[in-house]
């Protein structure tokens, strides 16, 4: 008989693999459609209809399927979303493509949503049975996660750059200099075009591209879904838990998003689920295509995803572990301090004089940023919304895949200058410090003010206690009094 913490462990790790399996099917599959189906602009037109389409997937079909089929079932559905976008892509034309980037954007957020939920459902019966903090194991399992995902990212991109970038014409590394200037590029770029043998970039065989294609799809429609089938179990809390947050109000529909949005705490934080969305649109991007790439090629842009990518799941580890010692607050001061000096930095960043190291730093920052920002207000909803996980984190998907859909249409006028684009950023990032700021004081007075009726109804029940006891020695004593004078 497998113990019931065993059994969480295994849990678990099965929701990891099905989400590392996935990220290899995906992740780097998103990264390559810019430039292995570039005819008529294809390959960006998939990923925008993938995202929008994640939007209307959040609002209308994630809370619906999780409470229907449950998030395990949920889980392995959303997961062979992605095996289809994969093979869609061995014969790329708009009539295959899009239609399966459709059902990608359909099952992505579901998938997410019910993974959010699964775990959430894993950490609070973990914390029923070790009698620990659920709030600081369910920051760990989302850290884990993202650990899964942004390893299996690493793994791909490394394959990219290795196998399906070629290396620069001839061995000049003053070559960019002498084809364009560097002074269009950085936060300066306003939508020069850069010359194709600036960056070296050429096709690669066609074997080589449907080795890959078969290697994703087999990840994403037979492993990834095994997984979840052969190892995942059914999961329902143990107990239900009563919290200072606000309560989302239960329903049958798939209007469940809308109704908990008439929660001012879950709607004052979805700025920052927003902010995640633009964050990393703006990271693989502005940051890509005009700073490493226009600056040093596409050839080194590989290199610096790897950076971010690993950073982010160093980060992720050493997240998990300190949110047992440090506060919710500070970590997430610190994120936003180190998202405002990362910006400032894209802001004055010379380059003509600015060295390739600053890129990888830079590339470093923004994969602190990353992991702290995804799972920080995740964690934060969950502790908000104990009772009511489907439609919340189908709320926090709705905003992120908004923000992702923002931030592509802002990108695709070339004639809008980086500069521009990092002010908005800031501008939100502000905005969601300020409302989760708000929200933070706001429950925290909420639970001061739960444990004062708290701390009253003791001593009410001890000031009960002492007059029934003075009330019997008084009984006592006159019953007393009377067995005497008989």
């Amino acid at each position: 008989m497998v113990s019931p913490e065993r059994r969480i462990l295994k849990n678990l790790v099965a929701v990891c693999v099905v989400f590392a399996l996935s990220s290899l099917c995906f992740s780097s599959l998103q990264t390559l459609q810019s430039t292995l189906n570039s005819s008529k602009g294809l390959g960006l037109a998939s990923l925008s209809c993938t995202y929008a389409v994640a939007t209307a997937s959040a609002l209308f079909i994630s809370p619906v399927l999780i409470r229907k089929v449950g998030p395990r079932k949920t889980v392995i559905l959303g997961s062979m979303g992605y095996g289809i976008y994969a093979v869609s892509n061995f014969y790329p034309r708009f009539y295959t493509v899009i239609p399966a980037a459709i059902l990608c954007g359909l099952a992505a957020n579901p998938c997410w949503a019910a993974a959010s939920t699964y775990l959430n459902i894993l950490a609070a019966n973990k914390a029923y049975l070790s009698s620990g903090v659920a709030e600081v194991l369910t920051n760990r399992y989302f850290a884990m996660m993202q650990m899964a995902w942004q390893l299996c990212y690493v793994f791909s991109t490394f394959l990219v750059s290795n196998v399906l970038t070629s290396r620069m014409y001839g061995e000049d590394e003053g070559l960019l200099e002498r084809n364009f200037s560097l002074s269009g590029c950085g936060s300066r770029d306003c939508g020069a075009e850069i010359p194709e043998d600036a960056v070296g970039a050429v096709q690669p065989p066609l074997y080589i591209i449907q080795i890959f294609l078969g290697c994703y799809s087999a990840c994403g429609l037979l492993l990834a879904p095994l997984t979840g089938i052969l190892f995942m179990d059914e999961v329902k809390p143990k107990y239900s838990v009563v919290t200072a947050g606000e309560q989302v109000p239960r329903s049958t529909d798939w209007l469940d998003v809308f109704r908990a949005l008439k929660a001012p705490h879950l709607l004052m934080l979805m700025p920052s689920a927003s902010f995640v969305g633009v964050h990393f649109s703006f990271v693989m991007g502005d940051f890509t295509k005009s700073f490493v790439g226009c600056t040093h090629g596409i050839h080194v842009i590989g290199y610096v995803i790897m950076v971010f990518a690993s950073t982010d799941t160093l980060f992720n580890v050493v997240l998990g572990w300190i949110r047992e010692y440090v506060s919710r607050v500070v970590v997430t001061t610190f994120s936003g301090a180190l998202v405002m000096t990362t910006l400032v930095v894209c802001l004055l960043w010379d380059p003509e004089t600015g060295e390739v190291w600053h890129l990888y730093l830079l590339a470093a920052a923004f994969g602190i940023n990353d992991a702290i920002l995804q799972i920080q207000t995740k964690v934060f909803i969950s502790v908000l919304f104990p009772s009511s996980q489907g439609p919340v984190f189908s709320a926090y998907f709705t905003f992120t895949a908004i923000g992702f859909a923002v931030s592509f249409g802002v990108s695709i006028p070339t004639s809008i200058c980086v500069a521009y684009k990092i002010y908005g950023v800031i501008s939100l990032l502000l905005v969601s410090l300020l409302l989760y700021y708000i929200v933070e004081i706001r429950f925290w007075m909420q639970g001061a003010a739960a444990d004062g009726i708290r701390d009253d109804a003791v001593e009410d029940n001890v000031e009960k206690d002492e007059s029934i006891k003075v009330q019997l020695k008084t009984d006592g004593g006159a019953v007393r009094s009377r067995t005497s004078s008989v």
